[in-house]
């Protein structure tokens, strides 16, 4: 897995120059903004989380996180686009309840995986369909175990001149592995462009477990701006999660994720 995403990281990094560096920057900040754009990105965020709940010494417990997520779409001649979206959390320290107490864990996570066909846009409007899996990468005592799921997935996107709109929307259940999952998630996201690579916004993730009969409701709001170093385009941001559902044994709290999206030479689109 380590391989993998070193290859992942290299064929992202590349340095030359591309078509994205000839737009202005309020037309890549748009671009940006819409999840099935065609432009590839890496995201890397620096999540910090606070946490309460009922369990022993559960308040006060925190934990910080990296997540790597490169954005790789494939355009097809007919103008529709794959999207192929890996993402891979290493966690600086998580809390783990041990039965009595907590106990700071540090490793990688298990991985996910979002794979979707997206039409061409029509006056506006884009559509992606496709899967949501997720992969037992991670250290048994921070991930599932062996469990691996699998489930569909929706996005729907309205580009404005000054805003976007959408909607993702994904199920998965466990389809191998010892550990009952069945989770729906989706996301709102509303984000407003008013220039100078500039925006703000809100994108609150919901998700319903099945399993626990358990909501989790964040409040989200959003501010970033994209700028041009070196002639490459990067997106800055800062978002901030408070939870209003959560479950009352164990959950989060706050959520402060800072984060740096560099855009690059899509390589791996030369391969097809």
């Amino acid at each position: 897995m380590s391989k993998v995403i070193f290859a992942l990281m290299l064929s992202a990094l590349s340095l030359n120059v591309f078509a994205a560096n000839e737009q202005s920057t309020d037309e890549v900040a748009k671009e940006l903004a819409n999840p099935t754009s065609a432009l590839a990105s890496l995201h890397f965020k620096f999540q910090t989380r606070t946490y309460e709940g009922n369990l022993p010494n559960a308040n006060g417990q925190q934990s910080n996180s990296i997540l790597f997520q490169p954005s790789m779409p494939f355009p097809l001649d007919n103008g529709a686009k794959i999207l192929f979206r890996p993402a891979i959390p290493f966690y600086l320290d998580t809390p783990v309840f041990t039965g009595t107490d907590f106990s700071d864990e540090s490793g990688i996570g298990d991985s996910s995986i979002d794979l979707m066909y997206s039409p061409k846009a029509v006056d506006g409007v884009s559509h992606a369909f496709g899967t949501y899996m997720t992969l037992p990468t991670g250290d048994e005592k921070i991930g599932q175990g062996e469990t691996t799921t699998l489930g569909p997935e929706y996005y729907y996107v309205k580009m404005n001149p000054t805003s976007a709109v959408g909607l993702l929307a994904f199920h998965h259940w466990d389809v191998a592995g010892d550990v009952d999952v069945s989770q729906s998630t989706s996301q709102i996201f509303l984000v407003a462009l008013p220039g100078g690579g500039w925006n703000y916004g809100t994108q609150p993730t919901f998700t319903y477990d099945w399993e626990d009969d358990q909501w989790t409701v964040p409040l989200n709001f959003n501010v970033g701006r994209t700028v041009q170093w070196n002639e490459r385009p990067w997106k800055l941001s800062v978002e901030l999660d408070y939870y209003v559902e959560k479950s009352e044994d164990f959950g989060p709290d706050w959520m402060l994720t800072f984060r740096i999206s560099p855009v690059v030479e899509n390589v791996m689109a030369n391969w097809f």
